[in-house]
């Protein structure tokens, strides 16, 4: 991997602190596979994946708890933790 693969959330830090200034909080969202129409109508049937009421509740969680970063589903954050090491694997 990369630094490049990494620079877009590198880059979100000082964007945070410059909207924190101005009273504005971001919150970087991570969804996985989302349980929509989008994907039926693209030509794609899934039987999976996360329910958008669902997405939209972690969403509005993780504002109202003034959090950075919102995985849905939550295992997304431990892959992203070992995801940089399973090419070492």
């Amino acid at each position: 991997m990369t630094i490049k693969q990494y620079e877009p959330i590198y880059e979100l830090n000082p964007l945070r602190k410059e909207l924190r200034e101005k009273g504005i909080h971001l919150v970087e969202v991570y969804p996985g596979l989302i349980n929509t129409e989008f994907h039926e109508k693209a030509g794609r049937r899934i039987s999976r994946g996360t329910p958008p009421e669902e997405v939209a509740k972690a969403i509005i969680k993780a504002v109202e708890k003034k959090k950075k970063v919102v995985y849905t589903p939550k295992y997304l954050a431990l892959l992203r933790l070992i995801g940089p090491h399973l090419l070492l694997i």
